[in-house]
């Protein structure tokens, strides 16, 4: 999606979702506006948002790149959080955090596709807000190979065999010696 498109795409969530007229607005607001990580890392992302104690919010993280949401929780519904099937096993998001006023959602395994716009967008009756942070994911760094020991050279294999050869042939000296001269 080029710049453009998710500029666009953002005002449309901000005016599907946006305040009533005669309402007032909250705000949305993240602990960081770009994360970085490795690939096969894990990353937090935090949002905060104000708590209502009557009213419950339904939260939504979304992907702008996919143009889809990644996870939905309605706070005080029975229903489980929505996991989009991409993010499932990988995306953990605390509920009972939530219910004070900060979503943390733990992504695990990192990919380098996870590299794009998130936005968290709460939705409390009539008025919406939302976030975005961009989450960097870099190719991880290659593990220095473990040293494999190398074969004994040619050689080095020669040396090993006259040290031998020498030792024997001195111990068999020295047992013919003893062997003699006691006669």
């Amino acid at each position: 999606m080029s710049g453009f498109q998710a500029l666009l795409f953002s005002g449309f969530s901000v005016l599907l979702f946006g305040p009533a007229v005669g309402q007032s607005e909250f705000t949305v607001s993240v602990e960081q506006d770009v994360y970085e990580a490795e690939e096969n890392s894990n990353i937090t992302m935090t949002w905060f948002f104000p708590v209502d104690t009557g009213k419950n919010p339904d939260l939504h993280v979304q992907n702008v790149k996919l143009e889809t949401y990644i996870y939905s929780y309605s706070i005080g519904s029975d229903d489980k959080p929505y996991v989009h099937e991409i993010y499932r096993g990988r995306l953990q998001c605390d509920t009972q955090l939530a219910t004070k006023g900060r979503l943390q959602c733990l992504l695990t395994h990192l990919r380098l596709s996870d590299t794009g716009t998130y936005q968290c967008i709460v939705v409390l009756n009539s008025n919406s807000s939302y976030k975005p942070c961009v989450l960097n994911v870099t190719a991880a760094s290659e593990e220095p190979a473990e040293k494999t020991p190398k074969p004994a050279s040619p050689k080095r294999i020669w040396i090993y065999l006259g040290v031998f050869a020498l030792t024997l042939f001195a111990l068999t000296s020295l047992a013919l010696y003893s062997i003699f001269n006691k006669r």
